[in-house]
């Protein structure tokens, strides 16, 4: 063999060996990217992500295609839905469908379908039938949510200002139910610098409770219904409204919430004065009508708009009305930051002692910090 043709064998060789050895190196990668799937037990819940990566940890809901998991290493963290490949449960979960039935049972979900296991029987749903996923049995974390805000203002010169707003909400929801509690504090004062006297110049607390039952996946019975409301300064010293409200859910996704509800009750009110000769306590036979929307049109940006209408009889003012509405911003987890705008509107607000009238219309603009717990 000439030297030419050694030379060509020796290239071709070290060519080979080259191709060999990258063939060899992009197998290992590849295997070692495509993580095996782990060996399941009774000890934890397993997610699959759409990167092939596996957490373990505890399963606590998934509602409006956000999986809420309690992560063995990187605690509590929220997913999208369409980021999950593969979810499999140690316990029983309550599955809710479209048609609003609810299936428990151990679940698998794994390439766009979910199975659920119980007494040796196994249902299939596809992934677009699914609506929710809660507990069933232990660990109900996921049925809780809850939040604070507080809002602080403080103004110094002549007269000395200070203001607070507090606002809490608990929810409770599972697939067919739903539990709400909402607290609204006003209070204001302002200190006169040179006497020292203290002048209260706002002082009211909102307090609402509900409970709804659907009876499929849009509309929903509010079987209890009540509000709690005082404010000296529109001269209701206290006022409770009972009723119940059938609703409709008209739009329910992961960026916008749209619902309606309407339906009798009863109010009682006592005011602050009267004029002499009338009653301080009135009530009447009232209905009531509410809307409320939340709407995400940027990602951590959120439009609320919450509104109620009453009619109510000539003692207690005609009607009632009571807007909040503003936006939320969330610039880290759990945290927001929150600028509302209220309004409170009387239609024939009820005279003083003195016979004058207090305005039909409150308002306040609040900023604030909220916690999400």
């Amino acid at each position: 063999m000439n030297n030419y043709s050694q030379q060509h064998l020796s290239s071709f060789r070290a060519l080979f060996r080259a191709a060999l050895v990258a063939i060899t190196t992009l197998l290992a990668a590849q295997s070692w990217a495509q993580a095996p799937a782990p060996v399941f037990d009774d000890d934890w819940d397993w997610i699959k992500l759409t990167s092939d990566e596996w957490l373990k940890g505890d399963f606590i809901a998934m509602y409006k295609e956000v999986l809420e998991f309690d992560s063995d290493n990187l605690g509590v963290v929220e997913i999208d839905w369409e980021d999950v490949a593969e979810l499999h449960t140690k316990g029983y979960q309550s599955v809710r469908i479209d048609d609003n039935r609810i299936i428990t049972g151990l679940i698998t979900f794994k390439d766009g379908e979910l199975t659920i296991t119980a007494a040796g029987l196994t249902t299939t749903i596809a992934n677009d039938k699914l609506v929710s996923l809660a507990p069933a049995q232990g660990d109900r974390r996921g049925y809780w949510d809850a939040k604070i805000t507080l809002g602080l203002d403080t103004q110094s010169g002549n007269t000395i200002q200070y203001s607070r707003t507090v606002t809490a909400t608990v929810k409770r929801r599972t697939a067919s139910s739903r539990v709400q509690l909402d607290y609204n504090l006003n209070y204001s004062e302002s200190t006169d610098r040179d006497s020292g006297d203290e002048t209260v110049i706002a002082d009211s607390v909102r307090f609402k409770a509900i409970a709804d039952y659907y009876l499929d996946q849009r509309w929903f019975v509010r079987f209890a219904d009540y509000e709690y409301f005082d404010d000296r300064f529109q001269n209701i010293a206290k006022r409770s409204t009972f009723g119940v409200k059938a609703g409709y859910t008209a739009i329910d996704t992961s960026t916008v919430d749209l619902e309606f509800s309407a339906g009798p009750g009863y109010q009682a009110t006592e005011y602050v004065t009267v004029q002499p000769g009338e009653n301080k306590e009135n009530e009447s036979k009232v209905f009531s009508m509410e809307t409320a929307w939340e709407w995400e049109f940027i990602k951590d940006f959120t439009y609320i708009l919450k509104y109620s209408y009453t009619n109510v009889n000539a003692s207690l003012g005609e009607s009632l009305q009571h807007l909040e509405t503003g936006f939320e911003i969330e610039p880290i987890d759990d945290f927001t930051v929150n600028f509302t705008y209220y309004v409170d509107r009387t239609g024939e607000p009820i005279p003083l002692e003195d016979g004058s009238l207090p305005e039909q219309d409150d308002t306040r603009f609040v900023v604030s910090i909220g916690y999400e717990l």
